[in-house]
């Protein structure tokens, strides 16, 4: 396989994009091109190849179908770049800063690892119970609706209701076992 088609090309562009927002030190890359990185030309480039390529698989038009006539370049290589480039504008952007430091997003970003854990088993069990259980009652996009609408805070709760309970519990746990791990070898 080659490897713009591994799964974690997302994670390794992801690294990428840290290392250029956290790292302090004085590399060769950071040396050269912050300051370039650091315009308002770059970042409204970034914004607009970011969008750009992060649509390449919603559209199916000349626009972006030439890419991948390039050998070696595939939807998952050109999505993943245009993420990368649209997380580093963000970060290099106070406006956006300023809104994702709102206490939903906050709190979303919290419970972020729970949501994403149970979103699916509890869309495939409840939101498809419920779907096809209106669906005799209702036109096929009401049903939808609604059934998702219901499910979205089911998914939140479960979530905070796991990050309390495995989260939260789990640290206390460990910690309960390092001071009776200490004490009975000491």
């Amino acid at each position: 396989l080659p490897l713009v088609d591994m799964h974690y090309v997302a994670f390794i562009m992801g690294l990428f994009v840290a290392d250029l927002k956290f790292n302090k030190s004085q590399t060769i890359f950071s040396k050269y091109y912050c300051d370039f990185l650091n315009t308002r030309g770059c970042l409204i480039a970034c914004y607009t190849l970011g969008i750009y390529f992060s649509c390449c698989t919603m559209f199916k038009t000349p626009l972006y179908s030439w890419w991948f006539s390039i050998p070696g370049v595939n939807k998952s290589l050109l999505r993943g770049l245009g993420m990368a480039m649209l997380i580093f504008a963000f970060t290099k952007t106070s406006v956006v800063q300023k809104m994702l430091s709102w206490k939903p997003w906050i709190m979303l970003g919290k419970y972020s690892f729970e949501i994403y854990a149970i979103h699916w088993p509890l869309m495939l069990s409840l939101e498809a119970f419920l779907f096809i259980g209106l669906r005799p009652f209702l036109s096929y996009n009401a049903s939808a609706l609604l059934s998702f609408l219901i499910t979205l805070p089911a998914i939140l709760l479960v979530s905070i209701g796991m990050h309390r309970l495995i989260d939260t519990c789990g640290r206390i746990k460990e910690e309960i076992f390092k001071i009776v791990y200490k004490r009975k070898h000491t």
